[in-house]
């Protein structure tokens, strides 16, 4: 706790009841049988169910962190402390992430033969993390052979950079910290400092860090959770200086109704992570907030947290948690005046404009064409508002979608008075809704099958398969224009769409809370989502002025007493958008 900070001595910490209550569905993961060939395999679809996976994700072997963390809580209600039985699952746990190892180092995550950037950096952190909590509890011969596992992924780390997707390069840092303290490594060290350059280089001045391209608040969070982890350890001022930068924008997005992050963000996550703001809680006001705001949702459950993850993410975000439940200790008491603020703020590099109050928080994604998200709180009455674009249907079978990313998109922010305004233009993109296992399952495990041991092949299929995943953009033959009026008590959304030739549009509509880009931890349900608006369908006359090359024009209007969901009609002959 930094000095001079007044404390809450009593500040509650209420990670340990999740953590405790999720444990018992960790050990239902593990193959806990130690004549079975599987012993300590924590993916139960691929050890116990067989016929629903070809091969165990090292993802699951990362609960070995919140099992090792969970011996050393001597508190009441915790059944696992000192427990023989724990211990000896954590070894096996820790041997099975072992034999899940290629030969170069690294690690799959979606698929045999994968070399993944992120599963090698996160699963090697776990590991890592476990065994210092450990210490001598892991010796001998598995001891000797972890070391040598994690020098191979370490070096293999070194050899790899991953920069498009940035909190993956924070894993790595924290991971290769802890290797400087289990091996001592000048190698390591230096591989270290290669990938603070790679992460500084890569932070925006306005403090986040490029996510596919631009801003996301929930891996932001991840990656200051990883970080963190490290500045404990090392007290190195470049990343003590670069937390700091993304605590300061972070907190400015606190939701009034326990969510944090959205459709707004440039891969639509909605967690909060917090061991890191809990690390850092005490020389960062921020932080602190943050802190608050973390422990706060939990006692509401509110927001997104391991409870409404699924199996393979389950273990991975509890360990997030677990360290939290270890690692936390009482906040300031107070919080610096600049975090109480009402009114407007523009972070042109995220391409977001923030409106916020009180009770309400209001963020437009310029760079995602005019997504607007919006929370209201009225007294005991939440309003929420997910305005995340359009969704069209054409005929030919595309699905095109307003909402891609693009930090050069056409916009601008104006002032009118006591109101903003928001306008921007663009073209649809197509949406990668494909499911490519249906029906190339069997060629691509025979693929597999013939390459997959060929691992400077497998990087380079690994980068293919993203870019068309993720990143690529087709455009599709409908433009459209948006414009986004704020004030102190509504949102204003007005658009104009015009088909450009091409496929016909059989459906129009949006939805909240959708999204279109290829992210594996988002799209979890929280329960602000049951009550958001946003919801709009195109009728049959408005399909037939659109498929006749005709402007049509939809407004909603959003505010704490009533949401007007359409206005839909054909502008003046003659009148035409051009995207840019």
């Amino acid at each position: 706790m930094a000095k001079g900070l007044p404390v809450h001595i009593s500040t509650e910490n209420p990670y340990g009841g999740l953590v405790l209550a999720k444990i018992p569905q960790l050990l239902s993961s593990v193959d806990r049988n130690p004549y079975s060939p599987t012993y300590g395999c924590a993916d139960r679809a691929f050890w116990h169910y067989r016929t629903m996976v070809d091969y165990a994700a090292p993802i699951h072997q990362e609960i070995a962190l919140t099992f090792a963390i969970a011996l050393d809580r001597d508190e009441p209600g915790n059944p696992y402390f000192q427990s023989a039985q724990i211990e000896a699952i954590v070894r096996a746990l820790l041997d099975y992430w072992l034999g899940l190892q290629h030969r170069d180092g690294s690690f799959p995550e979606f698929y045999p033969g994968e070399r993944s950037f992120v599963a090698t950096a996160f699963t090697s952190f776990s590991i890592s993390e476990a065994l210092l909590r450990m210490g001598d509890r892991i010796e001998g011969d598995l001891r000797e052979r972890l070391l040598n596992g994690l020098l191979k992924a370490a070096h293999w780390l070194g050899a790899h950079r991953d920069v498009v997707v940035v909190n993956h390069t924070a894993g790595a840092i924290a991971f290769l910290r802890n290797m400087v303290d289990l091996t001592g490594e000048r190698d390591v060290a230096s591989m270290r400092d290669d990938k603070i350059d790679d992460l500084l280089a890569h932070q925006h001045s306005e403090g986040w860090y490029y996510e596919y391209g631009g801003a996301d608040l929930a891996y932001l969070s991840l990656a200051v959770d990883y970080l963190a982890q490290d500045y404990r350890r090392s007290n190195d001022e470049r990343l003590r200086s670069s937390l700091h930068r993304a605590l300061d924008f972070m907190v400015c997005f606190v939701h009034p109704m326990g969510g944090y992050g959205g459709e707004y963000g440039s891969r639509n996550a909605k967690y909060l992570m917090p061991h890191g703001v809990e690390l850092l809680a005490g020389e960062s006001e921020s932080a602190a907030r943050l802190a608050q705001y973390c422990r706060r949702r939990l006692q509401r459950t509110e927001g997104v947290s391991p409870a409404h993850m699924d199996d393979r993410y389950t273990g991975f975000f509890l360990n997030k948690y677990s360290a939290a439940w270890s690692d936390s200790s009482a906040l300031p008491d107070e919080v610096d005046d600049r975090l109480e603020w009402s009114g407007y703020r523009l972070f042109p590099g995220a391409g977001w404009l923030l409106h916020k109050s009180d009770n309400s928080l209001t963020v437009v994604s310029m760079s995602k064409h005019g997504v607007v998200n919006s929370w209201l709180k009225d007294g005991d009455h939440e309003h929420v508002l997910s305005d995340t674009g359009y969704f069209a249907e054409f005929e030919n079978g595309s699905i095109g979608v307003t909402q891609w990313l693009d930090l050069a998109a056409d916009s601008r922010c104006d002032i009118e008075g006591e109101e903003r305004s928001v306008r921007v233009r663009g073209s649809m993109v197509r949406y990668n809704a494909s499911l490519p296992m249906e029906k190339y399952l069997v060629p691509f495990r025979l693929f597999l099958g013939v390459f997959s041991r060929w691992g400077q092949f497998m990087d380079w299929f690994g980068q293919k398969v993203i870019k068309r995943m993720i990143v690529d953009q087709t455009p599709l033959p409908v433009d459209f224009e948006r414009e986004v009026r704020l004030s102190a008590i509504s949102v204003t959304v007005s658009d104009r769409l015009q088909l450009k030739g091409g496929a016909k549009v059989t459906r129009l509509g949006k939805m909240p809370c959708a999204t279109s880009i290829h992210v594996a931890s988002s799209r979890y349900w929280q329960d602000i989502d049951l009550d958001a608006e946003g919801q709009w369908e195109a009728d049959s006359t408005l399909l037939a002025q659109l498929n006749r090359g005709e402007i049509i024009e939809i407004e909603h209007h959003f505010s704490q007493d009533f949401f007007i969901s359409q206005h839909g009609r054909k502008a003046a002959v003659g009148q035409e958008i051009t995207a840019s």
